[in-house]
């Protein structure tokens, strides 16, 4: 009874960390790190006493850890996670080492490693949303490519796919919406796919000059509110199991 007491409380606690933690990811973009601070000093006791009892493999525990760590620490050195996701990927391993057993069968596939299930379906429900984006852009305004008629074929695709053309007064800015048009030093603009969301500073001047210069529309992209994604994913774990190695199984 005890095992199944503290499965129980794993995933409510790492349910409501991340909950809390998504809520301020989507509205501010910004999380303190006392949430992560908090959470593992509550529950690495409770790792030790698992390991003590038996209920708990200190391999286990270890390779989650460790697994965590380097896909964190490389993601973070290559800028495809931020200091907060790179916490949070090392809590979810204390409070999850192991999938938990709640005596549910997942629907499509069992996680053979949990840590990497979670990463797995977190990247998938991340990577879907770029059929809300081009569903928006199909049923949106036309004339979205006014300007840049000579773009090829697969950079209107890129566009359509991962950012909005937008009224510039509707534009939040950093660290929401990051504008993919600049001014060369000549004056002259130009659209890039790939935006700079490492300086928001100069995302804001190169905004503020549009607005100067009475540009009225600007093809913005958007940062993603990776930790309430990383919430469905976890949850998505739980409950379906690892969707990626199912779609594998059941179509390769």
């Amino acid at each position: 009874m005890v095992q199944i007491e503290l499965t129980i409380l794993r995933v409510l606690m790492t349910v409501a960390m991340l909950a809390y933690a998504g809520y301020e990811d989507f509205k501010y973009r910004e999380v303190s790190d006392w949430i992560w601070i908090i959470f593992a000093a509550l529950w690495l006791p409770l790792d030790a006493y698992e390991i003590w009892i038996g209920n708990l493999s200190i391999t286990s525990f270890a390779l989650a850890i460790a697994f965590s760590a380097v896909l964190a620490i490389g993601g973070y050195i290559f800028s495809l996670f931020g200091e907060a996701d790179l916490l949070a990927f090392l809590v979810i391993s204390v409070l999850n080492p192991i999938t938990p057993n709640l005596g549910l069968t997942p629907v499509l596939f069992s996680p053979i490693f949990f840590p990497l299930s979670i990463i797995s379906n977190t990247v998938l429900i991340a990577a879907s949303s770029v059929f809300l984006i081009l569903g928006l852009n199909i049923i949106g305004e036309k004339g979205r490519f006014e300007g840049y008629e000579g773009l090829s074929l697969v950079g209107k695709l890129g566009l359509l796919m991962t950012a909005r053309r937008k009224e510039i007064e509707s534009v939040r800015g950093p660290p929401f919406e990051y504008p993919l048009e600049s001014i060369k030093e000549d004056g002259s603009i130009q659209l890039s796919l790939w935006p700079d969301i490492s300086d928001d500073s100069k995302a804001t001047e190169t905004l503020n000059q549009f607005k100067n210069m009475n540009k009225k529309r600007v093809w913005v992209t958007y940062t993603q509110p990776f930790l309430f994604i990383l919430l469905l994913g976890y949850i998505s774990t739980i409950l379906l199991g690892d969707i990626i190695l199912w779609l594998v199984t059941r179509f390769i």
